[in-house]
């Protein structure tokens, strides 16, 4: 086309003198034929893009109609069990209300409502009535705990209103269910906004120092586990040193001084620990040398020192299922796999980049994750 277009254009630059009144009529209709041609293609196209987004638009919308129509209906359902719940509790009886008496009549249409301001309360005081034994001047303490109770709940649960409006859409629509697992779907999103917002705020148990001179700088702590029972615990850092607690004393004693029931020297700085979930006693370290060793928690002794690692190791992990195996990850570019029967590792996977953490999965002995620096 651009080679006919350039020698109808020499044509006319040569021959204009030549060319008649007809002859440039002719052109001229011919081409506005061609612009009327290409205005209609050109109008087609955009009406069929049009048309194609338009669709797409009606298909994603009628998508999140059907989406949120299932979700208004769990919302009827649910709120008409804890309704007969608070009857129930109101008048003494316990029983939760069958879902045959409360089936939601939805309509067709989506209604209208705003999502909750942040400046104001989600729960109206008023929607509901009192407990009993809450009302007179007798159980003016008790009203006045109850309100400040609710007021601090009901900000928690503002605030934080869409994570667990999603945590409960991710519970209740999971997957398929019948009356009994509705309830419980909802009796387990009850206890999980329950504990949400009964808590505001954390407190310290105890604080432990790990370094051993208060004057020394150098305390990091790099790693801390628990033993498989939770009965004890060991924190490890810089100082080279890891420190056994027993859990149960510590959080016991009314002194700021703890004393460990077990302190392990190694060699160098030390990266990660991992207490094995089925020897009790069995400890595992690695260090900035590069070496990992088994230790036995209660006694100090080392059982296993592996050294192939030829720069510093940043992670080591027992395996869950296999409670001989362990893995290591590396400055090297290397994540070794070791068996506590064994004095070498018995395989070693190369990364692209420094190892810095691996992971064995809980639930399988052949599957592991690490994480690489680049």
């Amino acid at each position: 086309n651009g080679h006919r277009w350039q020698a109808i254009q020499d044509v006319l630059i040569t021959d204009q003198d030549s060319l008649d009144l007809p002859n440039v009529n002719l052109m001229l209709e011919l081409i506005i034929q061609k612009k009327q041609q290409l205005e209609a293609e050109s109008q087609a196209a955009q009406l069929q893009i049009l048309m194609e987004f338009l669709q797409e638009a009606k298909r994603n919308k009628k998508e999140q109609l059907d989406q949120l129509q299932k979700e208004l209906k769990v919302l009827e359902e649910d709120i008409k069990r804890v309704e007969g719940l608070i009857f129930n509790e109101t008048t003494g009886m316990y029983s939760p209300v069958s879902e045959s008496t409360h089936v939601p009549n939805l309509d067709s249409t989506v209604p209208q409502f705003e999502a909750p301001s942040p400046s104001h309360s989600i729960i109206d005081s008023t929607e509901y009535s009192q407990p009993p034994g809450f009302g007179g001047s007798s159980q003016g303490k008790r009203q006045t705990w109850y309100n400040n109770t609710l007021a601090s709940r009901r900000k928690r649960l503002t605030a934080h209103f869409e994570d667990l409006e999603q945590c409960y859409f991710s519970t209740r629509l999971s997957r398929l269910s019948d009356e009994t697992r509705s309830v419980n779907q909802l009796e387990e999103f009850q206890e999980c906004l329950s504990k949400f917002t009964r808590y505001s705020s954390v407190r310290p148990l105890a604080t432990l120092s790990y370094a051993n001179d208060l004057y020394n700088g150098s305390s990091i702590v790099s790693s801390i586990e628990f033993d498989r029972d939770c009965d004890f615990f060991a924190i490890a850092g810089v100082t080279k040193r890891i420190k056994v607690f027993e859990y149960g004393t510590v959080i016991q004693d009314a002194v700021d001084i703890h004393y460990p029931v077990n302190e392990m020297t190694c060699n160098s700085k030390i990266s990660c620990i991992s207490w094995s979930s089925y020897h009790k006693n069995l400890l595992a370290s690695s260090d900035y040398e590069g070496t990992v060793i088994l230790w036995d928690g209660f006694t100090g002794q080392r059982s296993k020192v592996y050294q192939e690692h030829e720069k510093r190791c940043w992670s080591v992990d027992f395996n869950l299922m296999d409670p001989k195996l362990l893995a290591s990850g590396s400055d090297d570019a290397k994540v070794k796999l070791w068996s506590t029967n064994l004095d070498n590792s018995v395989a070693s996977i190369e990364a692209k980049a420094n190892v810095c953490c691996v992971k064995f999965s809980p639930t399988s002995r052949y599957h592991l994750a690490f994480g690489c620096a680049g």
